[in-house]
């Protein structure tokens, strides 16, 4: 086993652990974040869409160690990482936060797209 393979296996458990935390504790999002949750709807959100969809993307190709597998899940890394460019400029969101998380993007992005 190569150690892209390897990296691409620690990025996909690495996605499901961050989907596990927020589905089992959604109120640590709101530091991480700076989103409110303001009650139970909101906390059923950051649930699914935070947690549900990050364990289901990292799981998958673990289930299905194929190429195409992770290439979705860099697909998913590479549009949130856009997006979140996108409001660092739009939004002036320049938090140090949100640059981390879009340096980690790009990494994910590029290592599980090759």
């Amino acid at each position: 086993m190569s150690i892209l393979s390897i990296v691409k296996i620690v990025f996909a458990i690495a996605t499901i652990a961050v989907g596990l935390l927020a589905f089992v504790r959604p109120a640590s999002v709101t530091r991480l974040t700076g989103l409110v949750m303001p009650g139970p709807r909101a906390v059923s959100e950051v649930r699914a869409s935070l947690g549900g969809l990050f364990i289901g993307l990292g799981v998958a190709p673990l289930i299905y160690p194929i190429p195409a597998a992770y290439h979705v899940l860099g697909l998913g890394y590479a549009a949130a990482g856009a997006a979140r460019l996108f409001s660092i400029i739009v939004d002036k969101s320049t938090e140090r936060t949100n640059l981390i998380f879009l340096a980690s993007e790009i990494v994910f992005a590029v290592v599980l797209l090759l």
